[in-house]
């Protein structure tokens, strides 16, 4: 992320810092950006403690700083600077297994800042040996994964992706960003489709939801089978036709 002075001729010497970048909201940013390529670089922490009374825990004076925190920045310092380079990069790159209080959190600023991630998260489950596929907007929203999607967008007020996109997308979903390596994408002279998923029925009520619900359950296969239902008999005709 190059550095610039804003409203200034800049130089041919720009400053490229390597570091990372804080950013403070309200409320959950939300980009036109659904791959992992943003997810796996943010770390989600949110702060919901809100006192009554307002406190000056540290601010920047003329001659140095004060505040509440200022007599525990020493040890802070210390304490980062103490901690192993192998240490730090566990906390940083692989966050979500290795700081278990913010995988939750994670799920949810995935599900408030995607829209293709919400609506998995609601209206598609895992279902060991189902198979969905995504046909096109035209085709019934309770059998198809793209139609089922654009009804949500719409009923919603977001833009629907491309169809090609919608599928591609998906695959980045399960397997980069949700983890989920049994949920794949195959054809047959059917069309695309995925594996072991299917839409969400009025009788699916105590099967966890896709993003959020399955971050609270143990991430093996074994276990997220075990969560599952497998699909009777009759259903199979339907959903595989």
């Amino acid at each position: 992320m190059p550095y610039e002075l804003k409203g200034k001729q800049q130089g041919e010497n720009r400053l490229t810092p390597s570091c990372m970048v804080l950013i403070t909201s309200n409320e959950p940013l939300r980009l036109k950006e659904y791959t992992s390529g943003l997810v796996r670089r943010r770390i989600t922490m949110r702060f919901e403690n809100k006192p009554n009374v307002s406190r000056n825990l540290i601010d920047k004076v003329q001659n140095g700083w004060r505040g509440e925190l200022v007599k525990e920045l020493p040890q802070v310092l210390n304490w980062v600077l103490s901690m192993p380079d192998e240490q730090v990069v566990k906390l940083i790159k692989y966050t979500d297994q290795n700081v278990i209080s913010l995988v939750q959190t994670q799920r949810d600023t995935l599900t408030d800042t995607s829209p293709l991630a919400d609506w998995a998260d609601y209206n598609v489950v895992y279902v060991v040996n189902a198979k969905a596929y995504c046909g096109n907007k035209a085709l019934d929203v309770n059998k198809y994964l793209y139609p089922n999607y654009c009804n949500y967008c719409e009923n919603s007020g977001f833009n629907a992706v491309s169809i090609n996109k919608f599928s591609s997308l998906l695959v980045d979903l399960f397997q980069s960003q949700l983890k989920i390596p049994t949920v794949l994408k195959k054809r047959d002279n059917t069309g695309n489709f995925f594996t072991n998923i299917r839409i969400r029925t009025g009788k699916d009520d105590n099967i966890p939801t896709l993003v959020k619900g399955m971050s609270l359950i143990e991430d093996t296969d074994i276990t997220r089978e075990k969560q599952s239902f497998s699909l009777i008999d009759n259903e199979s005709s339907i959903f595989d036709s």
